[in-house]
């Protein structure tokens, strides 16, 4: 019996302190440097139905997330130019407001990121991005 419960008590101290990902916060999850992975886009307009899928190369386009509220993004193009952004952000629940736009944080690890936007230009017309990440 007495080994019993000491192996119940040095399990359960185990698994209490060890810290995982669920543990952390989503701001706390945000920060560090993220690398866009694929963008899937859904557009509809008038009855018309597209889905594209884009995939980058890692490093490519990145967006690296400080514990300050700034974010960091850079790009290359396939013409060899390349763009360079500084801007603030705040998380409040399971949203990303990156300057002003809105993002779903609708999947977030210690290594991968989804974020879903949507844009409804009308009743029959709206775009749906997903863009998902990884550290």
């Amino acid at each position: 019996m007495k080994k019993t419960i000491g192996a119940m008590l040095a399990l359960s101290v185990l698994v209490f302190s060890c810290k995982k990902d669920d543990d952390k916060s989503t701001s706390e999850l945000v920060v560090g440097k993220w690398n866009v992975i694929d963008v899937i886009e859904h557009k509809y307009d008038n009855g018309v139905s597209k889905r594209d899928t884009t995939e980058y190369t890692p490093g490519i386009e990145t967006m690296e997330l400080t514990k300050d509220g700034k974010a960091y993004y850079y790009a290359e193009f396939s013409n060899g130019s390349s763009a360079r952004d500084t801007m603030v952000y705040t998380v409040s629940g399971s949203k990303l407001i990156l300057d002003g736009d809105i993002f779903e944080i609708s999947k977030i690890t210690g290594s991968e990121m989804q974020l879903y936007s949507k844009y409804v230009y009308s009743a029959t017309e709206y775009d749906e991005e997903w863009v998902n990440c990884k550290k």
